[in-house]
């Protein structure tokens, strides 16, 4: 998995869990990870470093949010 960036698109949570999937199997059982995990009531925001590779999540609530 080299570069996955989608903005402003809907996805169906069965595609993103399967991302997810992919990612956590390309994650080496001695690899490092460090990082930060932040979230409220309108969004949750996760920033990885994983060995070489650096991930972003963001995940935004529509209903009641601004973006």
């Amino acid at each position: 998995m080299e570069h996955i960036q989608v903005q402003g698109k809907r996805l169906k949570a069965a595609k993103v869990r399967g991302l997810l999937f992919s990612l956590a199997n390309s994650i080496k059982r001695s690899g490092e990870v460090v990082g930060s995990v932040d979230a409220d009531k309108y969004a949750a925001s996760c920033s990885f470093v994983i060995d070489d590779m650096i991930l972003g999540l963001s995940i935004s609530n529509l209903k009641g949010g601004e973006l």
